[in-house]
């Protein structure tokens, strides 16, 4: 797997949090809030919260399911401890009370302690398409797809 791949998932993983309190009202608050505290538990490099959002259901583009994908975030967390998470250019589209799906670009900053500083640096920017379903209360993300940014900054386009 490259390592943009690699990157990919861990944007993928730290954005299917679920936020685990009251629901503020309305779904894409919720969603909202759900990416917040997802990039918190990302930076803190907490794997158990990562994990436990992602639906028993999840699969992407590249085959892995939930499993797989926790593997994989795993590997990447403990190899690049220090992350910085931004997200930005957030669309949410509710296509029920229940299905939803969250447009974004993420940019990760992430360093590997094993290497010098100057070069042990890696930097992503990710348009990432997420989609989520209410389960339980809680917003989970059954599928995610993601893209390289083109030249043109191309991503998704609808």
């Amino acid at each position: 797997m490259s390592r943009r791949g690699g990157i990919a998932i861990l944007a993928l993983v730290c954005f299917a949090l679920a936020w685990c309190g009251d629901p503020p009202g309305d779904p894409e608050s919720e969603i909202g809030l759900m990416i917040d505290a997802a990039a918190s538990a990302a930076q803190a490099g907490d794997l158990e919260t990562l994990q436990a959002f992602v639906s028993p259901d999840y699969a992407d583009e590249e085959g892995r399911d939930r499993r797989a994908a926790g593997f994989l975030l795993r590997s990447l967390l403990g190899r690049y401890r220090n992350v910085l998470v931004s997200v930005s250019n957030l669309r949410i589209q509710l296509i029920s009370s229940e299905l939803a799906t969250a447009d974004m670009t993420v940019s990760l900053l992430a360093r590997d302690s094993g290497r010098p500083v100057l070069t042990g640096i890696d930097a992503d920017r990710i348009p990432l398409r997420l989609a989520l379903r209410r389960e339980g209360g809680e917003w989970r993300v059954t599928r995610a797809e993601w893209r390289e940014r083109g030249p043109a900054g191309s991503g998704f386009s609808n």
